[in-house]
C-alpha cells in the first residue's frame, strides 16, 4: 500500500476469500491506522453465493469487498481455448470427455449419456 501511495480498495475472493470471515478478519487485523477498519458483524453474516458484498465500516477510509468467482467456469473456458487450436488436444479431451460422460451415465442414469458438457462451454 506504501509503493502505490495507499488503496481504493481490497477485495477477498475465491474459496478462502469468500468463505473465511476469521481470515479475512485475521488478514484486516490491525489496519485502522491506515484507514481500513473492518465491520465485524457485516464480515460475519452468511451471504447469498455469487453476490459482491462490502464489509468495511461506514467510517473506514478504504472499502473492503467479497466478490465471489467462479473458478470452475475460468479453468473449464481456459481449457478449452487451449486445446481448441489442436487436433490431438482436442481429440484426447473429447475421449477424455466421453469417458466422463459414460461414467456419469453408469452413475446418474441414461440422462448424461449423449450429452457433450464441452460443446455447453
Amino acid at each position: 500500500m506504501a509503493e502505490m501511495n495507499g488503496c481504493d480498495a481490497i477485495v477477498f475472493t475465491a474459496g478462502v476469500g469468500e468463505n473465511g470471515s476469521e481470515y479475512r478478519e485475521k488478514v484486516l487485523e490491525n489496519l485502522e491506522g491506515l484507514g481500513i477498519v473492518l465491520d465485524k458483524d457485516k464480515n460475519g453474516k452468511d451471504f447469498k453465493r455469487g453476490v459482491d458484498f462490502c464489509i468495511s465500516a461506514p467510517e473506514s477510509k478504504v472499502q473492503v469487498w467479497v466478490i465471489p468467482t467462479n473458478e470452475e467456469l475460468m479453468i473449464a473456458r481456459d481449457t478449452k481455448e487451449l486445446v481448441s487450436n489442436s487436433s490431438e488436444c482436442r481429440e484426447k479431451l473429447e475421449m477424455d470427455m466421453t469417458a466422463y460422460n459414460k461414467m456419469l451415465g453408469k452413475v446418474y442414469g441414461k440422462y448424461f449419456m449423449n450429452k457433450s458438457f464441452l460443446s455447453n462451454m
